[in-house]
């Protein structure tokens, strides 16, 4: 099995995911081994670590959050956002987390609770995310880049 291996925020391992599997784990970084392993498929091979949270929007419209520590599910929903092909999202202030897709969708998510916030679909597929200044930009397989700020956002995210 191929990994794809993510810096962390807990001291002595980095997080893993099985490239093609349903498979995120803490790695050892003294001696490579499994820590712990969550059955959640990151699809997009390089998760988002935040404040020792593994927010990920995995295949089939499943919303998890997964304890970097230890490996345990915090939040595991199923939300139907129709979205494919998801990039690593970026943390839009501290408990809210953005998903861009190929598939053109923004969504974006309540990171405690899994609660899908606000969704869109752009006409356009996107590929990466940053915060900036408290905006959401958005860069598109066209070349175009998209904006958002937290004041523009629907009231649920707000």
């Amino acid at each position: 099995m191929s990994l794809g291996l993510r810096d962390g925020t807990v001291p002595g391992q980095c997080v893993g995911v099985g490239v093609g599997e349903e498979l995120t784990a803490g790695v050892s970084v003294s001696d490579g081994r499994l820590l712990w392993a969550a059955r959640v498929q990151v699809p997009y091979y390089f998760p988002l670590v935040s404040e020792g949270r593994i927010p990920v929007v995995s295949l089939g419209d499943r919303f998890c959050v997964i304890d970097e520590r230890t490996g345990k599910l915090l939040v595991d929903r199923m939300q139907h956002t129709g979205m494919f092909h998801q990039k690593t999202g970026s943390m839009w202030g501290g408990d809210i987390v953005a998903f861009p897709a190929e598939s053109g969708h923004i969504a974006v998510f309540r990171v405690s609770t899994g609660e899908l916030l606000a969704l869109e679909q752009t006409d356009r597929p996107l590929w990466s995310s940053v915060v900036v200044d408290g905006r959401l930009v958005v860069a598109s397989s066209t070349g175009e880049v998209l904006a958002y700020s937290l004041e523009d956002a629907p009231a649920a995210v707000q």
